[in-house]
């Protein structure tokens, strides 16, 4: 099971072009807001990692335009409803508010 979120992970990477950002760092997740373009996730253990310096790091976004929204929803919303930690790949940031966020681009779900 794990080779295979793995590989759709790697898939959505290769399917976008140049990525700039790096790793999440593995997280639970203590909530979830959906906004008008996205969803806004929050961890339960503190703030994201922010590899693109972004303005804030207290959530990560996983906008609606990006071609694999509703994918990775499913595996956001099952990883919150099982207890999973998250693991995401951000590349730049997401405005919001007013404020920039780390922008999702690929996620893993794994139990401890």
């Amino acid at each position: 099971m794990k080779k295979l979120i793995l590989s759709i992970v790697l898939f959505l990477g290769s399917i976008n072009s140049v990525f700039a950002g790096g790793e999440s760092g593995d997280r639970l997740i203590s909530k979830l807001y959906a906004i008008s373009n996205g969803i806004k996730i929050y961890s339960a253990e503190g703030d994201w990692s922010n590899p693109d310096n972004c303005q804030s790091s207290e959530v990560i976004v996983l906008p609606s335009t990006h071609e694999s929204y509703d994918t990775l929803t499913s595996f956001i919303l099952s990883s919150q409803a099982r207890g999973t930690k998250l693991y995401a790949w951000l590349s730049g940031c997401y405005t919001w508010g007013g404020v920039s966020y780390p922008s999702v681009h690929g996620v893993i779900s794994y139990s401890n």
